[in-house]
């Protein structure tokens, strides 16, 4: 059970890919909200954004003053830090949790990227680095390795092949650049080959740096799509399957779609649509879409046709055509929803605005 403050953002339903990103000392999680919008990755399958909160400590280096940090610091040097071990075992462990926790949502740790910037990307390498399991890739921004036996001791063959992402300011004051220059060494000698980039900044981030990540996540993504596919689910319980709202307006379960349970050629979904209301008029560009009506009663409009539907009737929607259905009893109006190719978000083209101008 998680008992730490996080921030969670989906960039589409039923997400395939999980970024960890930590914060650097003193900020929290908030801190890399806004990156989802900047790296603009709506073209990509659907990635789980997790920011957690690093716990409250006293930190030595700034006077005993108590602050979010994901370990203690004893000392700041240039070209060296000296830090609480036991502190960065620690919030290993909670990284290890939220890697965990994404396995039991259906997201493996193959298809799980760990971030971080400063501190954080300190607790980010070395947590990728000896996770027992293969994770997707490691994004490192402005850090450093604060504890190389830690590595050596613990180095995981698992992730020998792990894709690393280096990022630093040639004008950082507060980890110099001798100090990345040190961890890429260090796991250039480990037999890593890591993308690195410098950028002319300070202890921050800029646009260019932002576009490369952005593009180096991309790169990977289409990787892991190539070379790898969700583990197939046969038995997907109806009660472990969470609601949302699709652009139409309608609630939405996904009871079986290629991103999630594995399958190949198609999507399943259960549409709920409460009487008296009708879902936006909208039309899926590339997607065939068949209802199967299982309750309640309603008003179908596909293309230039109108006509009722009850329960057992079942409608074919070519791709391309708009349509939006309108419960018209006193209970919710239900529909199997099932897609070829499955469906995306993307796909989806509204043709009216909630108030229902066209």
């Amino acid at each position: 059970m998680l008992d730490i403050p996080y921030i969670e953002i989906e960039t589409h339903p039923a997400p395939s890919i999980a970024v960890i990103w930590l914060h650097g000392l003193g900020a929290d999680g908030s801190d890399f909200v806004p990156m989802v919008e900047e790296l603009g990755l709506d073209d990509c399958p659907g990635i789980r954004f997790i920011f957690p909160d690093a716990p409250h400590r006293p930190v030595t280096c700034n006077g005993g003053y108590v602050m979010r940090a994901w370990y203690d610091i004893i000392s700041l040097e240039p070209d060296c830090r000296e830090i609480d071990d036991a502190g960065l075992v620690e919030s290993m462990s909670i990284v290890r949790q939220f890697i965990s926790r994404e396995g039991e949502r259906g997201i493996l740790g193959q298809r799980i990227f760990l971030a971080g910037f400063s501190q954080g990307g300190a607790v980010a390498y070395t947590t990728a680095l000896t996770h027992p399991d293969p994770l997707a890739g490691v994004i490192a921004l402005s850090t450093y390795i604060p504890s190389p036996v830690l590595i050596t001791q613990n180095l995981s063959a698992a992730n020998s092949q792990l894709p690393i992402f280096v990022a630093h300011g040639s004008a950082d004051s507060v980890v110099s650049p001798a100090l990345g220059a040190q961890a890429l060494k260090l796991i250039e000698s480990y037999g890593y080959s890591p993308h690195c980039h410098t950028y002319p900044m300070g202890h921050e981030l800029c646009i260019e740096e932002i576009e490369d990540i952005a593009h180096w996540l991309r790169t990977r993504i289409a990787a892991l799509d190539k070379l790898s596919t969700p583990p197939k689910t046969i038995l997907q319980p109806y009660a472990a399957v969470p609601a949302y709202i699709t652009k139409d307006g309608s609630e939405i379960r996904e009871l079986m779609h290629p991103k999630v349970q594995g399958n190949q050629a198609q999507s399943l979904a259960e549409a709920t649509v409460l009487p008296g209301t009708r879902t936006q008029r909208h039309r899926h560009l590339k997607t065939e879409e068949i209802y199967h009506i299982t309750s309640g009663v309603g008003l179908m409009t596909v293309g230039s046709q109108q006509f009722p539907v009850a329960p057992s009737d079942t409608v074919l929607i070519p791709p391309g055509t708009p349509h939006c259905i309108e419960a018209i009893g006193d209970t919710p109006l239900r529909i199997l929803c099932c897609c070829s190719p499955a469906y995306d978000h993307a796909d989806t083209e509204l043709l009216e605005s909630q108030s229902g101008e066209v």
